[in-house]
């Protein structure tokens, strides 16, 4: 009760300075000998003074420390944290193979229908190495990319044609979220970054920066998938178009035959 700042210890000295300066005020107005000593009453008021504004300063300066030490506190409590002090009980090698397990930030996927080499995420693996890029590279320091970029039912950025990019881009988010990189999205607004991560920090974590953290194989694995993915939509492109000559043909075959009749 008197080894922290208190309301009362800043609430008493303040209640009492409002009489002691009107006895003051009394005694160096009536004149004679009061108003010789009305330098007790103004010593007083000056004393409860300053004791009241010390006493306020230092309650509202613990009062702050211990809302910062909470929300720095809750910004600290991520999953990660909590799940290594749960494991201080486990067995030593079962620690060490869990650290072992969490080194790993990509996960090798074959393709084999179309022969390529994809990477997902490890902790997501519905997310591949190729939306992540291409969400990083459309977001900015301050906010993630916004969903509305994607289309509906698009699954361009699976080989495979199974997931769908906007289950990809709430897999990705919902990762984010766990680690306490970025928040939910409100409203119209996209998700913002979460201090002090930003999009080149988070592809520096994931390992899509080009530096150490990049596997040679991964980064040629990430080409590969790349150049199929194009030769695929240059593919489709040719495709369309093929059939687009066709029908005009057959539109211009029937005219003529209309014409003919």
């Amino acid at each position: 009760m008197f080894d922290r700042p208190r309301n009362w210890k800043w609430m008493m000295p303040a209640v009492f300075t409002a009489p002691c300066l009107f006895w003051w005020n009394d005694w160096a107005t009536s004149g004679g000998a009061w108003e010789e000593l009305a330098v007790i009453p103004l010593a007083l008021t000056i004393v409860l003074f300053v004791a009241a504004a010390m006493n306020f300063v230092l309650y509202i300066y613990d009062r702050w420390a211990d809302l910062y030490a909470t929300v720095q506190t809750a910004r600290n409590s991520t999953p990660e944290v909590r799940m290594f002090e749960a494991a201080k009980g486990m067995h030593p090698d079962a620690v060490q193979a869990l650290l072992i397990h969490r080194r790993a930030i990509w996960r090798i996927k074959y393709v084999p229908l179309k022969d390529i080499a994809d990477w997902i995420l490890d902790e997501a693996p519905t997310v591949h190495a190729g939306f992540v890029d291409f969400v990083l590279d459309h977001s900015g320091n301050g906010s993630v990319m916004s969903k509305r970029l994607l289309s509906d039912k698009s699954k361009q950025f699976d080989p495979e044609g199974l997931i769908t990019d906007y289950q990809q881009y709430d897999d990705l988010i919902s990762l984010l979220q766990q680690k306490l990189m970025c928040t939910q999205a409100f409203g119209n607004q996209p998700p913002q970054w979460l201090a002090p991560w930003n999009a080149d920090l988070v592809r520096r974590r994931f390992g899509l920066d080009g530096d150490q953290y990049v596997v040679e194989e991964q980064s040629e694995a990430m080409a590969a998938l790349r150049r199929a993915q194009a030769v695929q939509k240059t593919a489709a492109r040719q495709d369309v178009i093929e059939k687009a000559l066709e029908g005009l043909e057959q539109t211009q075959e029937m005219r003529a035959r209309a014409r003919t009749i």
